[in-house]
C-alpha cells in the first residue's frame, strides 16, 4: 500500500499500517487523504501502547460511545473519531491552510507587536518541522501588545470579533478562519503565554507560509517515526509539490 509516493512498511506495529486500515475499513481512499493518514497514526503513537494494534483501536473507539476512557486514552480517541468521521482530503486541508494563511496576513497587516504561531502547527521532532494539521484546524496565535483603535476597526469590518477578556491586560482576536489570538499588553505577559505554550514560531510579515509548514510537517512526522519506510533518499519535495500544484 502507497500513501502518496512512499511504501508502508507493513509490520504488527506500525502505526501507519494501523492508520490505513482503520481508514480502508471506512472506505477513505488512502490516496487522496495523506494528511489525514498521517494525523490517524500520529494519534494512534501517542495512545498507550498496549493499544498499538489495530483491534485494540477499533475497540476504544467503540468503548469511546458507552464509558468513560482515561483521560489521556480519551484525548486521543476522541482525536482519531473526529479525523475519520470529518474525512477530510488533501485538498480540503489545502484550502483551510490557505483560508488561515490569508487570516493572519490580514492581522499581520493591522497588528503592531511580534506575532507568535502557537500549537500543533508549531510542532517539532529531531529538530525538524512536524506540523500536525486538518481539515477542520484552527490556528493559534500570541501577540505583544494591543490593537490600535483604527487597527480593530478594520479587522472588525472582515469579520474579525475582539475582545477585552482582561481590561488594561489582554485581548481575544478571532478570524472567521479560525485564527485564535490571546494579545498581551506588553512583552512579559507575552513571554509568560509562550512558555506555557512551549513551541513557538515567530510570524515575519505577512505571516508564515502554513501551507508549506503543514507539508513539510507531515512528511517530516511520516518519515521520522510514523511510516519507517521514508528514506533520506526519498525526495520529500514529492508529495509538497503535487500537493501545491492541486
Amino acid at each position: 500500500m502507497r500513501i502518496g509516493s512512499h511504501q508502508v512498511l507493513r509490520t504488527p506495529t506500525s502505526y501507519g499500517n494501523i492508520a490505513a486500515k482503520l481508514l480502508e475499513r471506512r472506505n477513505i481512499p488512502v490516496e487522496d487523504h495523506f494528511f489525514l493518514s498521517v494525523n490517524v497514526a500520529d494519534y494512534v503513537s501517542r495512545l498507550p501502547p498496549e493499544h498499538h494494534d489495530y483491534q485494540q483501536v477499533e475497540t476504544l473507539l467503540g468503548r469511546l460511545k458507552t464509558e468513560l476512557l482515561p483521560p489521556e486514552t480519551a484525548r486521543w480517541t476522541i482525536k482519531i473519531s473526529r479525523d475519520m468521521d470529518a474525512g477530510y482530503t488533501d485538498q480540503e486541508v489545502l484550502e483551510r491552510a490557505r483560508n488561515l494563511e490569508d487570516d493572519l496576513e490580514s492581522f499581520c497587516g493591522q497588528y503592531p507587536g511580534a506575532v507568535f504561531v502557537v500549537g500543533g502547527v508549531a510542532e517539532e521532532q529531531e529538530g525538524k518541522p512536524a506540523a500536525r494539521f486538518g481539515g477542520a484546524s484552527d490556528l493559534d496565535i500570541v501577540g505583544t501588545g494591543y490593537l490600535s483603535s483604527s487597527g480593530r476597526a478594520v479587522l472588525e469590518e472582515m469579520d474579525w470579533k475582539i475582545s477585552d477578556i482582561h481590561p488594561g491586560s489582554a485581548q481575544t482576536a478571532e478570524s472567521p478562519g479560525v485564527v485564535h489570538g490571546l494579545l498581551y499588553e506588553n512583552e512579559e505577559e507575552t513571554e509568560k503565554a509562550l512558555g506555557w505554550f512551549g513551541r513557538h514560531l515567530s510570524t515575519p510579515d505577512p505571516g508564515l507560509p502554513i501551507r508549506d509548514l503543514i507539508i513539510q510537517g507531515a512528511v517530516n512526522r511520516g518519515r521520522l517515526s510514523i511510516f519507517p519506510r521514508f528514506t533520506e533518499e526519498e525526495d520529500p519535495g514529492l508529495l509538497p509539490r503535487r500537493l501545491l500544484a492541486e
